[in-house]
């Protein structure tokens, strides 16, 4: 990896009359803080209404409303954009911005109540956290508002990376007001499509990686790039969670979808990244996936105990079957699957690729395989992780290191978590042959490209009717 500069200028922070885009860094922040005051305001209402409305609330039923309550409220925030930036333009703005999101979450949880009436312990409790919600809420916000202020934390961070010339050049160019750092990353020797190889790629890796890790919230490139170095380039920011922009007034036309924007009153294109790649979708996805796992769990631990039970009278131990998987920006980890085959199917012949009607199979592996329930031991995988409820299916070690040499694109499916179950899962037959592989890809980065929570929502509605039919596995 290239030799990496910092030049960081400005000497007086921002102030805080302005609204602010947050750092990716503070989203953590910012969600643990919020599902903290959303559990203490609950508990601040309900001894309200116990010591002043002579109410008793039954402290098991009071817990379950207040996660389903928080999880939907934490959902409203995440969809609002509050962990992505702050629309206030001083910190006291912050309770009314609060308010207003606020406002948004009653509809949706007087319906959860009225639709699942058992976890609600009243509506008046409801109704009194709300307003409770919104002072504990809005000082968290305006106190951590202002101590970022004061410690520079929300200092716009600028990264240019480009030529050693072009990087110096192009920072003066914009011409920045005092209160903005800025790093720069000289780049000798900038590739084109001849020299774009693994180690070009690696390197991409390693320059977005420094900005990253000083923590830019921008990094503005100040060449122009080839089309599929281009591809390169947004992938490896779509990996390290960054945002990229073009220091360029040409047009990349046939390159993908661009937005015109103004940093430091000079334009940039600024390159719009997959959907599931934001930082608010990591929000949204981890929600759904510890609700759906939890849920999940609860429902299915009877059959994975029968399972467990079944696997072990036929053929004895091990019950649960461990094996590599790449996972989520190239992560190795091991999935977790009920046991279908014999112990020794892979001892002779090593890593094989699966197939319809595959001799290995047990009898019990057999019934597990076709209603899809040696699945069900990943909870444990998303619980940790390593996976999502829905999301491409990981693959292994060998058979990625093949297929991202034959095809092009196929590490961008590792952009997001893989998932039990995804939309190529549910489109297509569950043991599919190498040559649908680039079928299943073009699934996949549909997905990645235009994910939702309804998208999320629907392909684990389809999953439980074609589970229910045993299609999913056919």
């Amino acid at each position: 990896m290239q030799a990496v500069v910092g030049n960081v200028r400005g000497e007086k922070a921002f102030s805080s009359q302005r609204p602010v885009r947050y750092p990716v860094r503070l989203a953590t922040n910012l969600l643990a803080g919020d599902a903290f005051m959303l559990v203490l305001s609950t508990f601040i209402a309900a001894l309200i209404l116990v010591r002043f409305g002579h109410r008793t609330i039954e402290p098991l039923a009071a817990i379950t409303s207040t996660v389903a309550s928080g999880s939907l409220w934490i959902a409203v925030f995440a969809y609002a954009g509050f962990y992505r930036r702050s629309f206030a333009a001083s910190w006291h703005d912050e309770y009314y911005w609060v308010a207003a999101v606020s406002a948004l979450a009653i509809a949706p949880q007087l319906i959860l109540y009225t639709l699942l009436p058992q976890i609600s312990t009243s509506r008046l409790l409801l109704l009194v956290t709300i307003p409770i919600n919104v002072v504990v809420i809005g000082t968290f916000r305006a106190g951590l508002r202002r101590w970022c202020d004061r410690k520079g934390r929300l200092r716009p961070r600028i990264a240019f990376l480009g030529g050693p010339r072009d990087v110096q050049a192009a920072e003066n160019r914009f011409g920045f007001a005092q209160g903005v750092d800025t790093f720069l990353i000289p780049v000798p020797g900038w590739p084109d499509d001849a020299g774009l190889d693994q180690t070009t790629k690696e390197r991409f890796e390693g320059w977005f990686w420094s900005a990253r890790q000083w923590g830019a919230d921008r990094l503005v490139v100040t060449r122009v790039p080839s089309r599929k170095v281009l591809k390169t380039m947004i992938a490896a920011a779509a990996r390290q969670r960054l945002q990229i922009a073009f220091a360029s007034r040409e047009i990349l036309s046939g390159s993908g979808e661009f937005e015109i924007e103004h940093l430091g009153g000079e334009p940039v294109l600024v390159p719009v990244l997959p959907s599931g790649c934001h930082p608010s979708a990591d929000v949204s996805k981890s929600i759904i996936d510890l609700t759906f796992a939890i849920v999940g769990l609860a429902i299915f631990w009877p059959v994975m105990l029968a399972a467990a039970i079944a696997i072990y009278l036929e053929s004895g131990g091990p019950i649960l079957f461990r094996q590599e998987r790449i996972g989520q920006d190239g992560s190795v980890f091991h999935i977790l699957k009920f046991r279908s085959m014999r112990k020794d199917a892979e001892r002779a012949t090593g890593a094989v690729w699966a197939k319809s009607n595959d001799a290995r199979v047990t009898k019990v592996g057999k019934f597990l395989r076709r209603t899809s329930l040696d699945e069900l031991p990943q909870i444990f995988n998303v619980l940790r992780g390593q996976m999502s409820i829905v999301g491409p299916r990981p693959e292994r070690p060998f058979f990625v290191e093949h297929f991202r040499t034959a095809i092009d694109r196929y590490d961008e499916r590792h952009l997001v978590r893989p998932g039990i179950t995804g939309l190529s899962h549910v489109h297509m037959n569950r043991d599919v042959d190498q040559s649908a592989i680039g079928q299943r890809l073009e699934y996949d980065l549909f997905y990645i490209e235009h994910w939702s929570p309804m998208m999320d929502l629907s392909i684990v509605f389809k999953t439980g009717c074609e589970f229910l039919l045993h299609r999913i596995a056919a």
